[in-house]
């Protein structure tokens, strides 16, 4: 049993890692320009897991493990960034949960 844990922790936790290093870079974006992307949710996703494909060598079990771990993770939080914060669609700012103040936006 613990070679099993060990494994499934083996292709999980990189997969995990990516998107912790994903969700850093998306924290670090000016609050305009993350609601402006999460206006885009499948190019979001499809660039995000096209970048694990590429980090983690896709041509591999293990690596495309890692990399669908982390599309994965990424576009849950894709969906859960929108409808918590909301997203800006043609300039026109659409509120999640937590609304912003659109002057505070520019």
């Amino acid at each position: 049993m613990d070679t099993v844990m060990a494994a499934v922790a083996g292709l999980l936790l990189p997969g995990f890692l990516v998107f912790v290093g994903f969700l850093v870079i998306f924290i670090k974006l000016k609050r305009r320009t993350a609601l402006r992307w999460l206006a885009h949710p499948i190019l979001i996703d499809c660039i995000a897991i096209t970048i694990a494909f590429f980090m983690h060598g896709g041509d591999t079990f293990a690596g495309g493990m890692s990399a669908t771990t982390a599309g994965i993770l990424v576009s849950i939080a894709t969906g859960a960034g929108r409808k918590t914060f909301g997203y800006i669609s043609r300039g026109v700012y659409h509120p999640g949960i937590i609304k912003f103040d659109p002057r505070s936006l520019v």
